[in-house]
């Protein structure tokens, strides 16, 4: 009997480290890096898919993290990317949980 409450002991623990590591681990925002032209263009364009992913529970084998989907928008000018108007706009309302196994990293 004192063997199943230690097991169950040590699995609780381990899930609690798993949401504790999570916690102070950053978001990150991803983005693709294809080449957009403003050629002929004048006014915001959608430019590069990108991501935003928060981890939620990482214990090293697996690892679930929360991911949103995005766009990078940029603006032309005259035939030019104004760099300081670049903004990534992120789709909340289409978020999703995602898992993955880090065995080799």
């Amino acid at each position: 009997m004192k063997k199943l409450y230690l097991v169950i002991f040590v699995i609780i623990i381990i899930v609690v480290l798993g949401f504790v590591n999570a916690a102070f681990l950053s978001s990150e925002e991803m983005c693709t890096l294809k080449g957009c032209s403003c050629k002929d263009v004048d006014g915001e364009i959608p430019c590069n898919n990108c991501a935003l992913s928060k981890p939620v529970f990482t214990i090293g084998l697996l690892n679930v993290i929360h991911v949103c989907p995005g766009i990078e928008i940029i603006t032309c000018e005259n035939g030019k990317e104004l760099k300081e108007e670049r903004r990534v706009e992120i789709d909340y309302e289409k978020c999703y949980y995602s898992w993955y196994t880090d065995l080799f990293s």
